[in-house]
């Protein structure tokens, strides 16, 4: 199972929506993209929108390998690409990282197969890094019309943690909200979790994650084996590692399960 966290804020704080001749486009939504509950959507009409990120001055560079689209309509049959820049100063000059045609129905997942993962390691990928020469980062929605519609376009750092040695969800028997940086989440489920074996690096990427505890992040579990889902939008309640000597570390974590609409 993998933790997808939410890296890119660090570098960029919001997404700007192009077309695909680099003109920028109104919106009133695309501040929720990256962050926050997933009850806000962005849409727009006709097909080619890109998610830009930008690199923020002073702020440090890219550090990511994993991108999810949490879309609003079926990606099946649709394409994605995913663009970095070296200099965003000239829009039409860009590296393709990521790209897939004619999405077939077996690379989503989540509930309805709504959400796709893209990882810098897998076979549509171009590069193997993501992040080194680039200071701008796209996510290109080449769907067909009637519109582009997205809950979270997720630039993230992907932590493996294992298969879990334990597991517990409990659904909320009743509806459920929680504040997290003064944005307002329902919540579905709790689940709790337990990683055994981690080694020293694992423990360091899960440190340094910017305000784990306080903004959302993906888990998911490509088979299907821990989540029915395959992959879900969290919160986290509590993380508590221990080192047990001879196994390395064991990692306690509490999530929230975010009520997807």
């Amino acid at each position: 199972m993998k933790l997808i966290a939410n890296s890119i804020t660090a570098s960029s704080r919001q997404p700007i929506i192009y077309d695909n001749s680099g003109v920028e486009q109104a919106s009133d939504a695309y501040y929720n993209l990256s962050e926050g509950p997933l009850h806000l959507k962005w849409s727009a009409s006709g097909a080619y929108r890109h998610a830009v990120f930008k690199q923020g001055s002073n702020r440090p560079s890219f550090d990511i390998d994993t991108a999810v689209l949490f879309s609003d309509i079926s990606i099946q049959g649709r394409a994605i690409r995913i663009y970095g820049w070296s200099s965003f100063s000239t829009f039409g000059t860009k590296t393709e990282l990521w790209n897939k045609f004619n999405i077939p129905n077996s690379i989503l997942t989540g509930n309805n197969n709504r959400i796709l993962v893209a990882q810098a390691n897998d076979s549509n990928s171009f590069r193997a890094d993501w992040s080194t020469g680039y200071d701008a980062l796209s996510m290109n929605f080449w769907y067909s019309t009637p519109n582009s519609s997205a809950r979270k376009v997720f630039f993230g750092k992907s932590i493996d943690l294992g298969r879990p040695g334990f597991l517990n969800r409990q659904p909320l028997n009743r509806s459920t909200t929680i504040i997290k940086r003064q944005s307002l989440y329902h919540v579905t489920d709790v689940i709790s979790l337990t990683f055994n074996n981690l080694d020293q690096t694992a423990i360091n990427l899960l440190n340094s994650v910017r305000q784990l505890e306080d903004r959302p992040f993906f888990l998911y579990d490509e088979n299907k084996e821990w989540l029915f889902e395959g992959c879900g939008y969290f919160i986290m309640q509590s993380k508590n590692i221990e080192w047990t000597r001879n196994d390395g570390y064991m990692i306690n974590i509490e999530t929230l399960k975010v009520k997807e609409y």
